[in-house]
């Protein structure tokens, strides 16, 4: 990659607690990035993280947060601090994802593409079955938001796919666009966040996109795996506060009656399953919106 290529494009990585996810991933990126336009965010990690990461990579910008506000308000920080440097593109990049080689060279290729491309997804497989996806994406159809593809075979079928949204785990953002629709909602503590971005990103009239060539590989939710309550809470906090943004007044009507029987179905169910940890942190996400 040429190094007018490389200042093109900015990688923020958020870290929380996690420290040896966030230096592998570093080690990968370190072999085709300048330390410089690399951009680790750390999420106010009560462990030794930051020094960890500071002594291993001193060359590589490291910003700390006095506390954990979510991965949206992590992520904008680091956004700031590429675009204040002249990024034209910035790619967040989740800790326990690794790229390869190729991939900045390759979507900083997309980036200089004509179009009015605004979001792209780098082609994310699952760490532990590299041929087979972890994510491209999904659409936003009918009010639902549906993830395409999670688990399928690659063999390319959907290299040309339509998106309505790519997630926060591999995706390149335009800065012209960020300039003109501003950064994550930070309501969004995490989850839907990305989904979001890339619904106003379309109504400014900017289209989502897969990079099919940028490859990653993601573990995928290490930081929450070790508190599974804690992650349905925040799951159902920020659907909820999605389609409270997203819908109209009409549209509302008719969802939250429904929303409400889905709720009860699925709470009743991870009773039954002995998940009343899991049932109650859903619980507890769906009022906490339904009261903010």
């Amino acid at each position: 990659m040429s190094s007018e290529s490389q200042a093109q494009i900015f990688t923020v990585v958020v870290n929380w607690e996690r420290p040896d996810d966030t230096c592998a991933c570093l080690d990968a990126l370190v072999r085709s990035a300048p330390p410089e336009s690399i951009v680790v965010v750390d999420n106010g990690s009560r462990d030794e993280s930051a020094a960890i990461v500071r002594q291993r990579f001193p060359n590589v910008n490291l910003l700390c947060r006095s506390d954990n506000g979510g991965f949206a308000k992590a992520a904008n920080l680091g956004i700031a601090f590429a675009l204040e440097r002249g990024a034209a593109g910035v790619f967040l990049l989740n800790n326990d994802a690794l790229v390869d080689e190729q991939t900045l060279a390759r979507l900083a290729a997309a980036l200089r593409a004509p179009g009015r491309v605004g979001v792209w997804s780098a082609k994310v497989y699952q760490a532990d079955d590299p041929g087979r996806l972890w994510a491209i994406g999904g659409v936003y159809r009918d009010h639902n938001v549906t993830n395409l593809f999670f688990g399928e075979r690659d063999a390319g079928q959907y290299d040309d796919v339509a998106l309505d949204f790519v997630y926060g785990c591999a995706m390149l953002l335009r800065a012209d666009m960020l300039y003109e629709i501003g950064g994550f909602d930070e309501r969004f503590f995490m989850y839907y966040e990305d989904v979001d971005l890339c619904l106003r990103a379309q109504a400014a009239g900017y289209s989502i996109a897969l990079a099919p060539d940028a490859h990653v590989c993601h573990h995928g939710e290490r930081s929450t795996s070790d508190t599974p309550g804690l992650k349905l809470f925040y799951e159902a906090r920020s659907r909820m506060l999605f389609y409270a943004k997203h819908l109209s007044r009409p549209e509302k009507l008719r969802f939250y009656p429904a929303e409400a029987r889905y709720v009860a179905a699925l709470t009743a169910r991870r009773v039954l399953a002995g998940n009343l940890r899991g049932a109650l942190g859903y619980l507890r996400g769906y009022w906490s919106a339904i009261a903010s």
